[in-house]
């Protein structure tokens, strides 16, 4: 029996996508002979003009840690050597996000995610892009794209946007939707160039035919022409100027406890010095001391028994208002939202006097400080070491003023995403830059320890998603710093931050291109194959394994639905926690981190069981009392189909298997919707089919059926 025809989606220029049917053992010229010769692919892509040959492009696919020069130059073209098999280029071409979309069926997955583009070697249908101020690609790069006859600027540059994975959205002050374009430029070989911007809709082939204007220059001045693929110079302008001069740091004596870069943080005192640190103070656990709902999942963290702050925590603290005009400024106390957990105490606003917003180090000088600094200079580490000591004793007014009017949390955001966003392209940090790294961090979980920061920062998914990717190739300091934020956020707002910080642990795993999710956040949780050889506590290991176990408690124990936090330990034990723990139990851990082990697994345990209650009353009673009017349709035609057809009935299950895990993902409805009705609508094509022989004709009506949707 002949092998079945191989599949080949193959997209064109334009963006449409033409099917080949070549054999098993086809190579890229095979591809050539059986689309170059279609009428409906040379409308497509020449429209008119001379056929002048064709290659076949190999589709580029950014790496997680985004490109630089040397891999774009590495890569070229993209042009494949007519030799090729295209058989393993199917196989191996299909990005991270698109293999979790799409069952992985051998004779179907590839015709998801067209690998391979077919292109004219016609010279008006192939331009030259020179980049320039575009974030994520160095500048000066040039960049080889092919082209449709038709194909418009505007799908040109998203085109770019989505096969190079450039950044579409800045954070931060001064960011936005960014804005890219296509520029004509004349270039001289001496003195500046002259540009002239490419309308969105202006036909590119043209464009590189007939230049939009002639050269500006005489005659006896060599200029040559290049298009250029740009952000703007405007977009960068469009808010107030920015001076590059980083303001000068008085490292005074009301800073002295600061003035060495590499002191320990605990020393700064004030709020920063009374907040808890999460699951690293547990209590013993007691059997009759377990308690019920809310107060149960956190019986990890210990309250004094005067204090019954925690049981009824809510999604907002308990904050006074401030007081009246008339009514005296009280002196400040330091202390913030987490102590008064355990001492009862609130802290309150009070008027900000005048001198603090117009002084020598007024919120404004601060934040000046943070936006004017570069992450590789010594005196932004200073400056943000003395920021962090004034924030822990800081009146409320001031860091009010410091968050709402100066935008001092967007500074910090920004300053972070622009360090973790260097770990996404694969750059080791400097010293000085892990330097102001930590500091950031600290100064957000000061920040957190106040009523304005607490809501600021639920406000910003963006900085949440900033903090959890500082995780990526941390330190044990700074792991043990981020975990125990990421943890108070969760328990801060148990409805509100609890989803920031799971979906930015999703975000980290799309972003570090993780195989599954939480895989990097058990690593310090793993014992080396060498237990003789197991770092000593006073070499972080311990601080930083305790506070993965906080974050990990809480991510499991903040969602009021029982299911979800059944489905995230679910999650957990398949990337080994249960394994780890009996590990790290064997090596002897400190006390501490044992207590957080043991109530680990006791709130897994009640709440397991409490599933277990919960299923034997919902269906003992339907299984006794069920009559034959009360059963569900759906129900009758499933045990109808089973005793009619036993043998295709297993697959149905399988099907059902994976319709209930698609149900379970954490993605948005939206999209889930959309995945049901790919299903669904495959299905329904799928009935109608009648035999293999028509699997081509079969593909082509159920890729034209999604055209509405994709």
């Amino acid at each position: 029996m002949a092998a079945p025809p191989l599949i080949v989606p193959t997209l064109s220029p334009s963006g449409a996508i033409h099917f080949a049917a070549v054999t098993q053992d086809a190579t890229v010229q095979d591809i050539i002979d059986a689309l170059s010769t279609l009428d409906d692919v040379k409308e497509d892509i020449l429209g008119g003009l001379e056929d002048c040959g064709w290659d076949v492009q190999k589709i580029r696919r950014s790496p997680p840690s985004g490109w630089d020069e040397a891999e774009l130059r590495q890569f070229g073209n993209g042009l494949l050597d007519r030799n090729d098999k295209i058989s393993p280029l199917l196989n191996s071409s299909k990005p991270p996000s698109l293999q979790r979309h799409f069952s992985a069926f051998p004779l179907s997955s590839h015709l998801h995610t067209p690998s391979i583009r077919l292109v004219s070697l016609h010279q008006l249908l192939r331009v030259t892009l020179t980049c320039l101020r575009v974030p994520d690609l160095e500048d000066d790069v040039d960049i080889e794209w092919f082209l449709a006859r038709n194909v418009t600027a505007e799908e040109v540059v998203n085109g770019m946007i989505e096969e190079f994975g450039l950044t579409k959205v800045m954070g931060g002050v001064g960011g936005g939707n960014i804005d890219y374009v296509l520029e004509e430029a004349w270039v001289p070989k001496t003195g500046d160039p002259v540009t002239t911007r490419i309308s969105s809709d202006a036909n590119v082939s043209h464009i590189v035919e007939t230049p939009l204007r002639p050269s500006p220059f005489p005659a006896n001045m060599s200029a040559r022409r290049i298009i250029r693929f740009c952000v703007p110079d405007e977009w960068y302008r469009r808010s107030k100027s920015r001076s590059l001069s980083l303001t000068p740091i008085d490292m005074g004596e009301s800073s002295t406890e600061s003035s060495s870069i590499n002191e320990e943080d605990d020393e700064s005192g004030g709020t920063e010095k009374q907040r808890p640190k999460l699951g690293m103070s547990a209590i013993p656990i007691s059997p009759q001391t377990t308690g019920s709902g809310l107060m149960k999942r956190f019986s990890i963290w210990s309250v004094p028994p005067s204090s019954t702050a925690l049981a009824s925590v809510s999604s907002q603290p308990d904050i006074k208002q401030p007081e009246p005009e008339s009514s005296p400024v009280v002196p400040q106390t330091t202390g913030g939202l987490w102590s008064s957990w355990w001492s009862g105490g609130s802290r309150e606003p009070e008027k900000l006097k005048e001198s603090d917003h117009t002084g020598s180090k007024s919120t404004g000088w601060y934040v000046e400080g943070i936006r004017n600094g570069k992450s590789n200079d010594t005196r932004l580490a200073k400056h943000l070491i003395t920021l962090r000591v004034h924030l822990s004793t800081a009146k409320v007014a001031w860091i009010e003023t410091f968050l709402d009017q100066e935008k001092g949390l967007e500074a910090l955001s920004t300053l972070l995403g622009s360090l973790v966003g260097k770990g996404r392209k694969g750059r080791k940090l400097g010293d000085t830059e892990e330097l102001v790294l930590l500091e950031v961090v600290k100064c957000l979980r000061v920040l957190l320890n106040t009523a304005p920061g607490y809501a600021q920062v639920l406000r910003s998914p963006a900085l949440v998603t900033y903090i959890t990717f500082a995780l990526h190739g941390a330190g044990s300091k700074l792991r043990a710093l981020t975990c125990d934020l990421l943890a108070a956020i969760c328990v801060l707002s148990l409805s509100e931050g609890h989803r920031l910080v799971v979906g930015a642990l999703s975000d980290y795993r799309v972003a570090f291109d993780e195989k599954f999710r939480f895989e990097e956040l058990m690593d310090p949780l793993k014992l080396e194959s060498d237990t003789n050889n197991q770092p000593t506590e006073d070499e972080g290991v311990w601080e930083a394994r305790g506070a993965t176990m906080g974050l990990i408690i809480a991510l499991t124990s903040c969602s009021d639905a029982l299911e979800e936090r059944i489905l995230l330990r679910e999650e957990f034990s398949r990337r080994g926690l249960n394994e780890i723990m009996v590990g790290l139990r064997y090596i002897g851990p400190p006390e501490s981190l044992v207590r957080q082990l043991d109530a680990y697994a006791e709130e897994r345990f009640e709440d397991e069981e409490d599933l277990r209650e919960q299923t034997r009353g919902l269906h003992e009673p339907q299984a006794r009392n069920k009559t034959e009017d009360q059963y569900d349709p759906t129900l009758e035609q499933l045990v109808r189909i089973r005793n009619t057809y036993p043998g295709p009935f297993l697959h149905l299950e399988l099907l059902l298997n994976v319709c209930e895990a698609l149900l379970q993902r954490f993605i948005t409805p939206d999209f889930k919707n959309n995945l049901f009705f790919i299903l669904r609508t495959f299905a329904e094509h799928l009935s109608l089919l009648d035999d293999l022989d028509n699997w081509s004709r079969f593909l082509d009506q159920f890729s034209t059926s999604l055209e509405p949707l994709i």
